[in-house]
């Protein structure tokens, strides 16, 4: 677990700037509580066919009452170029962990925000106890 991970609070108002439709390609394949106290969050995102090299992904986490966002490091996902047939798009993972005392109890969804040379995208939300 890399220690330096760990969720910022952010407002309603924050959430709400990244949120719009969904354009970003990708999935959350893995949000959970483990049994020691961990929140082990998987997937890899992109913008439809830009560079992942520069890309910088930010997972969002939230409900009602609460949101954090997190800066998840960039990990090699291979493959995903051949996938979509277009080269530079393999950069694209992320695989973090985070001790689970640093959000409130509850359901969340789990998202993700993609910024790239300027352009940003949303993905779709997954809902998730993380408990």
């Amino acid at each position: 677990m890399n220690p330096s991970i760990r969720p910022e609070t952010i407002t309603t108002e924050q959430l709400q700037q990244w949120q719009e439709p969904a354009t970003a390609e990708g999935y959350v394949e893995k949000a959970e509580a483990t049994a020691d106290g961990r929140i082990h969050i998987v997937g890899w995102g992109l913008i439809p066919f830009a560079n992942t090299s520069t890309q910088r992904i930010t997972l969002f986490i939230y409900n009602a009452q609460h949101a954090y966002k997190i800066l998840a490091p960039n990990r090699p996902r291979p493959g995903i170029s051949d996938y979509f047939g277009h080269k530079d798009l393999d950069n694209c993972g992320f695989d973090i962990n985070f001790l689970s005392g640093d959000i409130a109890p509850g359901t969340y969804q789990v998202s993700f925000g993609i910024e790239n040379n300027g352009s940003h995208a949303f993905s779709k939300q997954v809902p998730v106890s993380l408990e």
